[in-house]
């Protein structure tokens, strides 16, 4: 049986542990909001510093939460050995190289998404907005993050890839030129004179509002026999119209000519 007099010498030891730990843990809240405050402040200077650099505010806002979640974890560490001094950056840092291979292999994937987040967003061989294709998908880019980047196809599917996939493998940045050359296949009969068909399309093709007169339309001939295949190309500026719709316009233009010169 517990002696009355043991019992309230362990309170009275309990407490005084507790009072002399009250400090340090304040000490400990205190620190960690000055150096968060100070966190905040340095992550807003090198956003503020990358974006009047770069002109580049997402890739500025990227950094700037690398920054701060960087700092937090170091400011978590620093005020949980003011506040516990039993917790010690030494073990933390012992149980860390312990398990350093099995986190490694646990967030291989993160750790390699994130990376190729980094180096995107400071290379930036695309931009938001931009019309890209990656392995037959084709989109514009609606968002860079730190681990993945967003795509919205025509269909308005969303694409969500992870950056280390994208840092990899081959991505056509189609809008890196504005200009750009589009083709249509077509066919004419055998015995159609060269020099008038190419005239018709051409002419056809320069009846159209927004495909570029330079560089001018071009006619390549394929394949012959009792139907000659050709193909047509023609250019656009796809900061000045759509290209899909100048297609459209094409391709229509094109063979209302056919049929009007009896080419079809």
């Amino acid at each position: 049986m517990l002696n009355p007099d043991e019992a309230m010498e362990k309170i009275q030891a309990m407490l005084t542990d507790w009072a002399s730990a009250v400090p340090l843990m304040v000490l400990g809240v205190v620190a960690f909001v000055l150096m968060m405050a100070l966190n905040r402040a340095i992550a807003n200077s090198v956003r503020k510093g990358v974006e009047k650099g770069t002109e580049d505010k997402e890739a500025a806002d990227s950094i700037a939460r690398l920054i701060r979640l960087l700092l937090g974890a170091v400011a978590l560490l620093l005020s949980a050995s003011i506040a516990f001094p039993s917790f010690s950056l030494e073990s933390v840092a012992a149980t860390l190289g312990l398990s350093s291979i099995a986190i490694g292999f646990a967030f291989k994937d993160i750790f390699e998404n994130f990376l190729a987040g980094v180096f995107i967003l400071l290379r930036r061989p695309f931009h938001v907005g931009d019309e890209v294709e990656v392995k037959g998908k084709v989109g514009v880019v609606k968002a860079i993050e730190m681990r993945s980047t967003t795509i919205e196809g025509y269909n308005k599917d969303i694409y969500v890839l992870p950056n280390a996939f994208l840092f990899k493998d081959a991505v056509r940045v189609i809008t890196e030129n504005s200009v750009r050359r589009f083709s249509a296949d077509l066919s004419v009969p055998g015995g159609s004179e060269f020099d008038r068909v190419e005239a018709v399309l051409v002419s056809a093709i320069a009846g159209v509002e927004g495909a570029l007169a330079d560089p001018p339309p071009k006619v390549y001939w394929n394949t012959p026999g009792a139907k000659i295949g050709l193909t047509v190309d023609w250019w656009v500026d796809s900061e000045k119209t759509s290209p899909r719709q100048v297609r459209s316009e094409v391709v229509q233009s094109l063979q209302r000519a056919l049929v009007a010169a009896e080419l079809s």
